[in-house]
């Protein structure tokens, strides 16, 4: 997730979406489809990283099963042997899978991020992008309003 909130804190600051805005009559920076291109081959890059990744853990998870798996068959008459082994595979799986689901999330926030740098005009583009930034990647807290929402 750090090298997603970077590639959206970059994008966000070239097109000067971060910086406090003055009020009245100012320079307005252009926000143009280069911006968004370079947000979508950054958004790709880090998309097929995360692929990879998760072809691993879903790898490490077939195997830690497996290997847990053949340790209960191994030790079934032995009771005190057969706790060891389901608590280490409970534990070690769980972790994985709440690996996987954060990285299900990332990879989601990526394809809609794609879908609206490839399809919106920048600008829409950069105010959907800021919005999800900071409702969905800083998550505010609770009770206190994202930036720009009373």
């Amino acid at each position: 997730m750090k090298e997603l909130t970077s590639a959206i804190e970059n994008y966000l600051e070239s097109t000067g979406q971060l910086q406090l805005k003055q009020m009245g009559p100012g320079e307005e920076r252009a926000i143009t489809r280069e911006h968004n291109q370079r947000l979508v081959t950054r958004l790709g890059r880090i998309g097929r990283s995360n692929d990879r990744i998760v072809i691993i853990a879903i790898g490490v998870l077939c195997v830690l099963f497996v290997l847990g798996i053949s340790l209960l068959l191994y030790h079934r008459d032995n009771l005190t042997a057969v706790w060891p082994v389901v608590g280490g595979m409970l534990v070690s799986n769980l972790a994985i899978v709440r690996w996987l689901r954060r990285l299900w999330i990332e990879k989601t926030l990526i394809g809609i991020m794609l879908v609206v740098a490839a399809e919106l005009p920048p600008e829409q583009a950069a105010k959907y992008i800021l919005l999800l930034y900071w409702n969905l990647i800083k998550q505010p807290e609770r009770g206190s309003p994202a930036p720009g929402h009373s």
